[in-house]
């Protein structure tokens, strides 16, 4: 196998070479993949199987956004560039990767790189933000969303680096919301949004953004103040600005 999905074209032959596999458990594997890479109810779901497939730039809640418009892996596979873009929340870095990667368990041959397809994305990450936080006119905030908040190498991260900036904060002491990072570029504040933003949720970031856009410094000690209260239950609505008191809030 070169890689994930190439499981989806294993055959009993393939398994009859692994030690411990006679006719039936080959038959019963094989029959184990064909009813995941279907898989409407029963079996392992197609969110989790595109999850495992470490799709740059694709987490879970992307990978169930392509699940349900795709429905099986064959028709994932067979997707063009632009029915992914018709996805929402899909923007035109995760289709180009998606697209690629969803691809080369049929053509690995002739598939350009994961890796090179991330360097290209991270070149163009890094320019557009480097038109944003150089002279003559720098920004004071960038919002950015969809990045890997653990992973060193995503785009946004390698571009930060590359442009002398850095990480000021992976994670903060507030939920939900509690995966947003912030980095800074010489004066201008990067606020990476939490991905449960997408779905109507008043999160720390709510919090944050004020702050930032007020004046405060894009450093440690501003998002330490997140620490009191926690947990961002409706008990804690008077923290938050006025366009976000009625947004959805854990139980509590």
């Amino acid at each position: 196998m070169q890689s994930f999905d190439d499981v989806f074209t294993l055959t009993e032959g393939d398994f009859l070479t692994l030690p411990g596999f006679a006719e039936v458990s080959a038959k019963k594997a094989v029959e184990a993949i064909r009813a995941a890479a279907h898989s409407g109810g029963g079996g392992v779901s197609l969110a989790r199987l595109i999850t495992g497939l470490s799709i740059p730039h694709v987490g879970e809640e992307t990978a169930r956004d392509l699940a349900d418009a795709f429905q099986t892996i064959e028709k994932l596979r067979s997707a063009t560039r632009e029915e992914f873009l018709t996805i929402h929340g899909v923007g035109e870095i995760v289709a180009d990767v998606a697209c690629r990667a969803a691809r080369s368990g049929r053509h690995s041959h002739q598939a350009e790189p994961i890796a090179e397809v991330q360097r290209h994305h991270a070149d163009a990450v890094e320019a557009t933000m480097a038109r944003l936080v150089r002279p003559p006119d720098p920004v004071d905030l960038i919002l950015t969303a969809g990045a890997a908040s653990t992973d060193p190498l995503d785009a946004c991260f390698v571009a930060i680096a590359a442009l002398g900036g850095r990480i000021v904060r992976r994670g903060v002491p507030a939920h939900p919301g509690s995966m947003l990072w912030l980095a800074r570029i010489g004066k201008t504040a990067i606020l990476g949004l939490p991905t449960c933003g997408a779905y109507s949720k008043a999160t720390a970031a709510d919090l944050l953004l004020p702050r930032l856009l007020s004046g405060d410094d894009p450093s440690e000690r501003t998002v330490a103040k997140l620490g009191h209260g926690g947990i961002l239950t409706r008990s804690q609505r008077f923290r938050f600005p006025a366009y976000a008191r009625e947004l959805d809030a854990p139980d509590g």
